[in-house]
């Protein structure tokens, strides 16, 4: 899921080798959009794959300060955030997302350190809010149960009180549940993790 810092040019001449034009390239908006780099030295990057395990983006986390922290590929073709969870595919072939449920978190930090102790029934939004179109694929691939465990901060309450309120409607029979900050002063997952790891 990780692929970590590396070269732009590096991801653009793999791409040329394996037969793709530099005008294909360019189209996609796999690397780039605009002066936006989904991959690079100072970006540590994750690769978005949908729930077959295909490759469809990036999602990279700036290690320079200034700009934003995250950046996500651009909609394209193969790419559309509201019917990608970052992930998904590790949480079907290796966690127990059909037996015991799927957490959802808000982004690849959260979702690296849950990987780190062990969780891989877990997956991430990709640079929106989690949707209708979300919670019709996991019902489609036969999940039942969510478990919401967004950040323990205003935004993450607002994001989950827009989910419960607006989207689960969408979603009958599936069982949909808000994990509770733990006690303590920790702000989101990764801290919890990095808590007790």
């Amino acid at each position: 899921m990780i692929i970590g810092r590396v070269p732009y040019e590096d991801c653009w001449n793999e791409l040329i080798t394996q037969g793709f034009s530099a005008e294909e390239i360019a189209r996609s908006g796999i690397l780039n959009h605009g002066s936006a780099k989904f991959v690079g030295e100072d970006l540590v990057s994750f690769v978005i794959k949908d729930e077959r395990g295909r490759p469809v983006g990036f999602v990279s986390r700036s290690l320079s300060t200034g700009g934003p922290k995250y950046l996500n590929s651009a909609e394209s073709v193969i790419y559309h955030k509201k019917e990608v969870l970052l992930g998904l595919d590790v949480a079907l072939r290796q966690g127990q997302a059909k037996t015991k449920g799927l957490y959802i978190v808000e982004g690849p930090g959260d979702l690296a350190a849950l990987h780190r102790i062990g969780i891989h029934n877990a997956a991430a939004v990709c640079g929106t809010a989690f949707g209708a179109q979300h919670l019709a694929l996991l019902k489609s691939l036969g999940i039942k149960q969510v478990y919401f465990c967004f950040d323990w901060d205003t935004a993450g309450v607002t994001a989950i009180q827009k989910i419960l309120f607006n989207e689960i409607k969408f979603a009958p029979g599936l069982s949909c549940y808000v994990v509770s900050p733990p006690d303590g002063d920790v702000k989101d997952p990764s801290e919890f993790c990095s808590a007790i790891s």
